[in-house]
């Protein structure tokens, strides 16, 4: 029997302490030190049952309460796993706070009734949940875990010891003489000797695991505000019929009208950036009306053009135009969909279609400032879509430029648009090597989907400098399966990591998300924004603070400073004045970091600093305020999260 005890023990203590680092993990920002106290006291709780479940106790006297049968080896690790996995259930639906503290006030007040074992099985099983169950239960989804209580409670109202316990519970025996049981059984020698062993074993595990326990390494951030990059121009998103669709799906008309200021408010997100398709169905017109298209009579541009009213109330955004496709009975496949290309003898044609819709946009007094010539040129996708090789994108632009031109157009040239940094370099490299094109090309794209390591990125961005050349990152999203969405902090960490990479190493001066928000059935692309619940109400996701934390306090004029980290993810620049600085930092990891921003040059001084912090709980939130030292500041990075530093400097010797 003890070698039985002994093994129960040391099975229920890799369970315990293994759930501890499971919770720790799972619900970074809950106190490590809650965590292990709940720990330690559920050990205590698991002692006390194992000494009362394995005890062979006499059958009662006459006029005493029934006591509980001992059980079966089987049935009684049944019923521990199934109390264990009843405590998860409970511990994921109240939540890890209330599931905590509730747990132990419950163990504290039931676990000295001795004879009612099945209750004392129960309750050390909430703790055990609240620590392990309900961390598991957060990521298997707690429907999961109630499916599985339900089923082990079945099990276990058939077992004699659960009968016991009920017959027991419904007579409401009093708490007073139980205790006094408990205690005289406690004077057993055996049972004092098994709840020794567990509580030392107990003890020396917590002792190992804290001495184990190291303090997170000090990060040093190095920042280098004499050395600057590239010209922060602004943030954007996309906005199609597919946003309009969405926005017109909420059904509350002051979520419709929330859109627009998160995305474009001075409260949101601080956009100034959009990018609108260009319709491919526009219908041609009589030469004598001075366009060569009926831009008024087309459905989706006119879509677009109300859709962006809110938006022009707002701010004063650039508009980024870009076709998905030409005209289907200009491609080779005669469609829109599905890839095809442009016929050469239908180059002209497409010039006069483009110029004629930049024409248009201007007349009513939307002009568009920057053109893409394609979108993703090597996808032939399933929706618009039109493939083109580098060298044909080098002789498209040496036609188009032109003529917009004629037309006293300032509209700039961007190329090429494509998925991933190396698709985009292979399509750029023609047009870079022929003099003529590359002068009339102004902004080199790419969007940052697929694997693409650094060194793509910097290339990329050497060749712009070489050619003076602005970047763009002009499209970006996380593909996810289809209908699904996350809101949380895994995708909102996902963003904000590309945005620094782009930023960072790409040096992109321009950062644009895919949809402002968007349809879940529309390929499993992310928005900013979330689509509408199943009420038609208005979903705020993680993501839209992470990338908050970069768009509402690098503005435009910004420039990007060089930094050094040894683990960090940090972002650093100059605001345009000079005299200020914005870091962004992302902590990727479950556990705060502690940090120290270095300014080199030896003459900057950080007179103020402020952190403004996106976590699972906080969006946008003000947290502790940063220590200042003489060149820099020390920061406690919270886990799992986006933080802004927004700071002055202070008066630089002469």
């Amino acid at each position: 029997m003890y070698l039985v005890c002994l093994l129960g023990a040391i099975a229920l203590l890799l369970l315990l302490l293994l759930g501890a680092d499971i919770f720790v993990e799972a619900s970074p920002e809950l106190p490590s030190s809650f965590v292990y106290l709940v720990s330690g006291f559920s050990i205590l709780l698991v002692a006390k049952t194992l000494a009362v479940v394995f005890r062979r106790r006499a059958p009662p006297s006459a006029g005493t309460v029934p006591t509980a049968t001992v059980a079966p080896a089987t049935i009684v690790t049944l019923n521990r796993v199934v109390a264990a996995t009843l405590g998860g259930a409970a511990g994921g639906l109240a939540g890890f706070y209330v599931g905590g503290f509730v747990s132990l006030a419950l163990g504290m007040l039931f676990i000295p009734g001795g004879e009612v074992g099945m209750r004392a099985l129960v309750v050390p099983g909430i703790d055990l949940g609240t620590v392990g169950g309900a961390a598991l239960g957060a990521r298997l989804g707690w429907k999961l875990m109630l499916c599985l209580s339900i089923a082990g409670g079945l099990l276990q109202y058939n077992s004699n010891c659960s009968r016991q316990w009920h017959w027991a519970w419904k007579r409401g025996r009093p708490i007073g003489p139980v205790v006094k049981r408990w205690w005289r059984f406690a004077e057993d020698a055996s049972a004092r000797r098994v709840c020794i062993l567990l509580l030392v074993l107990a003890s020396l595990t917590l002792v190992g695991k804290y001495l184990r326990t190291q303090p997170p390494e000090l990060s040093h951030v190095y920042v280098h505000a004499e050395r600057t990059h590239q010209v922060i121009v602004g943030f954007g998103t996309g906005f199609d019929h597919v946003a309009k669709q969405c926005i017109d799906a909420l059904k509350i008309p002051q979520d419709r009208e929330r859109v627009y200021d998160l995305l474009y408010g001075d409260r949101g997100v601080r956009l100034n950036i959009v990018r609108l398709p260009i319709s491919p169905h526009a219908r041609p017109l009589p030469e004598s009306q001075g366009l060569h298209f009926d831009w008024s009579g087309d459905k989706l541009t006119q879509d677009m053009r109300q859709a962006l009213q809110p938006v022009l109330k707002r701010t004063k955004p650039i508009l980024y135009a870009v076709p998905l496709t030409p005209p289907p009975q200009w491609k080779t496949n005669g469609q829109t969909m599905h890839g095809g290309s442009l016929r050469p003898e239908h180059y002209r044609d497409y010039a006069f279609y483009l110029t004629d819709f930049l024409q248009y946009q201007h007349q009513i007094g939307m002009g568009i400032d920057v053109l893409s010539l394609q979108n993703e040129p090597t996808i032939a996708a399933t929706w618009d879509s039109c493939l083109w090789t580098g060298e044909e994108l080098r002789d498209f632009i040496k036609l188009l430029a032109p003529m917009i031109r004629s037309r006293g157009l300032d509209t700039r040239l961007m190329l090429s648009d494509d998925s991933n940094w190396r698709n985009a370099w292979a399509h750029l490299e023609p047009t870079l090597q022929d003099p003529q094109a590359c002068a009339y090309l102004s902004i080199m794209a790419s969007h940052s989907y697929g694997k693409c390591d650094d060194l793509e990125r910097q290339g990329f961005a050497a060749a712009a400098d070489k050619n003076g050349k602005q970047v763009w990152m002009s499209e970006m999203s996380l593909v996810t399966p289809l209908q699904t969405d996350d809101p949380g902090m895994t995708a909102a960490l996902r963003i904000a990591r590309y945005m620094h990479q782009d930023l960072v190493v790409g040096h992109a001066a321009v950062w644009v998300f895919c949809f402002g928000i968007y349809n879940s059935k529309y390929q499993g692309s992310l928005g900013v924004l979330s689509p509408a619940d199943g009420q038609g109400a208005l979903v705020i996701p993680k993501r839209l603070w992470a990338m908050a934390n970069y768009s509402r306090f690098v503005r435009p004029g910004s420039k990007l400073m060089e930094s050094q980290s040894d683990v960090l993810e940090t972002s650093a620049f100059l605001n345009a004045a000079g005299d200020g600085f914005v870091i962004v930092a992302v902590n990727n990891t479950p556990q705060p970091r502690p940090a120290v921003y270095h300014f080199g040059g030896g003459d900057y001084t950080v007179a103020e600093v402020r952190a403004i912090a996106t976590t699972s709980s906080l969006n946008l939130g003000n947290v502790r305020v940063p220590e200042t030292l003489p060149h820099g500041f020390f920061t406690v990075l919270l886990p799992s999260s986006v933080t802004t530093f927004v700071g002055k400097f202070g008066a630089r010797p002469h």
